[in-house]
């Protein structure tokens, strides 16, 4: 396989496109290192993005939620959205004072308990909620050529950098992976 660091083209991409046309927020959930960020960057490059893993970021989000939304207002990716979960509420306001006019959020997160439970309360009504799954055969089959083998495969598993930087060892990765988030 020849690709590095480049994109791999998804199944969800014809979803995702016509949810931001209906809905005021998208909410991408998935496992870490699923593609949820690069799908979303991809998809809609000309938006904001803001990635609340940054201590800074985040704290000035916590600290100034107006600041915050005025630095970021309108067609916005907030990441790691779960670091902040307050700002959910905000997003309501806004969204609600907006009209719940479609396309103005996509906020991107772990599955994690209590962020279904804010959106559950916070969002409901104004939000589609995307889960976002490491590649499917499908998606490999697609991108990947013939030279990916099912041997390849089971080695690899289905994480979309092991396919896009295929100089990386399988083995390190899925090692390194199951001791930092399993």
């Amino acid at each position: 396989m020849s690709r590095v660091n480049s994109y791999i083209p998804r199944a969800l991409e014809s979803t995702m496109r016509r949810l931001v046309e209906q809905y005021p927020v998208i909410t991408l959930f998935g496992p870490r290192q699923s593609g949820k960020t690069t799908l979303a960057k991809h998809l809609f490059s000309d938006w904001s993005y803001v990635n609340l893993e940054d201590f800074q970021t985040r704290m000035f989000a916590q600290e100034d939620i107006n600041g915050f939304f005025a630095r970021y207002s309108d067609c916005v990716i907030i990441d790691e959205v779960q670091y902040t979960p307050a700002l959910l509420s905000k997003i309501q306001v806004l969204v609600d004072k907006r009209g719940q006019r479609a396309g103005q959020f996509i906020l991107i997160s772990s599955h994690e308990a209590h962020i279904h439970e804010m959106l559950a309360q916070s969002l409901a009504g104004r939000v589609a909620v995307i889960t976002v799954m490491p590649l499917s055969l499908q998606e490999l089959s697609d991108n990947a050529g013939p030279s990916l083998h099912r041997d390849d495969q089971l080695i690899r598993g289905f994480m979309p950098r092991l396919y896009e930087d295929p100089s990386l060892n399988a083995t390190e990765y899925w090692s390194n992976y199951v001791a930092t988030y399993v």
